[in-house]
Protein backbone atom coordinates (compact mmCIF):
# COMPACT_ATOMS: atom_id res chain seq x y z
CA UNK A 1 0.00 0.00 0.00
CA UNK A 2 0.95 3.80 -0.30
CA UNK A 3 1.17 4.02 3.60
CA UNK A 4 4.11 1.17 3.60
CA UNK A 5 5.91 2.92 0.53
CA UNK A 6 6.06 6.08 2.53
CA UNK A 7 7.88 4.33 5.40
CA UNK A 8 10.75 3.55 2.96
CA UNK A 9 10.50 6.34 0.55
CA UNK A 10 14.19 7.84 1.76
CA UNK A 11 15.36 4.30 0.23
CA UNK A 12 13.43 3.36 -2.58
CA UNK A 13 12.18 5.19 -5.53
CA UNK A 14 8.96 3.63 -7.13
CA UNK A 15 8.54 3.78 -10.62
CA UNK A 16 5.14 2.77 -11.47
CA UNK A 17 4.21 1.11 -14.61
CA UNK A 18 1.30 0.58 -16.61
CA UNK A 19 -0.82 -2.31 -16.03
CA UNK A 20 0.39 -4.54 -19.16
CA UNK A 21 3.08 -3.08 -21.16
CA UNK A 22 4.35 -5.34 -23.54
CA UNK A 23 7.57 -3.60 -24.47
CA UNK A 24 8.89 -3.89 -21.02
CA UNK A 25 7.87 -7.66 -20.47
CA UNK A 26 10.66 -9.80 -21.56
CA UNK A 27 8.63 -13.10 -21.99
CA UNK A 28 6.49 -10.76 -24.81
CA UNK A 29 10.03 -10.62 -26.70
CA UNK A 30 10.89 -14.23 -26.87
CA UNK A 31 7.25 -14.64 -28.22
CA UNK A 32 8.26 -13.00 -31.14
CA UNK A 33 11.49 -14.27 -31.64
CA UNK A 34 9.81 -17.51 -31.81
CA UNK A 35 7.34 -16.25 -33.74
CA UNK A 36 9.90 -15.66 -36.58
CA UNK A 37 11.58 -18.50 -35.56
CA UNK A 38 8.75 -20.95 -36.41
CA UNK A 39 6.05 -19.43 -38.26
CA UNK A 40 7.53 -16.10 -40.21
CA UNK A 41 6.44 -17.02 -43.80
CA UNK A 42 6.22 -21.02 -43.52
CA UNK A 43 3.56 -23.08 -44.08
CA UNK A 44 2.73 -26.24 -42.21
CA UNK A 45 0.97 -29.32 -43.75
CA UNK A 46 -0.60 -29.96 -40.26
CA UNK A 47 -1.08 -28.74 -36.67
CA UNK A 48 1.01 -31.55 -35.42
CA UNK A 49 4.00 -30.38 -37.72
CA UNK A 50 3.80 -26.73 -36.13
CA UNK A 51 3.70 -28.19 -32.71
CA UNK A 52 7.16 -30.54 -33.42
CA UNK A 53 8.55 -27.29 -35.11
CA UNK A 54 7.62 -25.04 -31.54
CA UNK A 55 8.96 -28.09 -29.56
CA UNK A 56 12.45 -28.47 -31.55
CA UNK A 57 12.67 -24.68 -31.19
CA UNK A 58 12.52 -24.56 -27.50
CA UNK A 59 15.00 -27.56 -27.32
CA UNK A 60 17.27 -25.65 -28.48
CA UNK A 61 16.97 -22.95 -26.60
CA UNK A 62 17.35 -24.63 -23.64
CA UNK A 63 20.51 -26.25 -24.77
CA UNK A 64 23.51 -23.40 -23.50
CA UNK A 65 25.90 -24.80 -25.65
CA UNK A 66 24.16 -23.21 -28.40
CA UNK A 67 25.43 -19.95 -29.17
CA UNK A 68 21.98 -19.09 -31.27
CA UNK A 69 19.73 -19.01 -28.19
CA UNK A 70 17.80 -16.04 -27.78
CA UNK A 71 19.13 -14.15 -25.07
CA UNK A 72 17.53 -10.86 -23.45
CA UNK A 73 20.43 -9.19 -23.29
CA UNK A 74 21.32 -9.02 -27.01
CA UNK A 75 18.13 -7.09 -27.71
CA UNK A 76 18.36 -4.40 -24.48
CA UNK A 77 21.21 -2.77 -26.58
Amino acid sequence: SLAALSLFEHRVSVIWLPAYCSELNPIERFWRYLKERISLNKLYPDMAELVRSVIDQLERQNDCSRVDRFCLLKFMQ
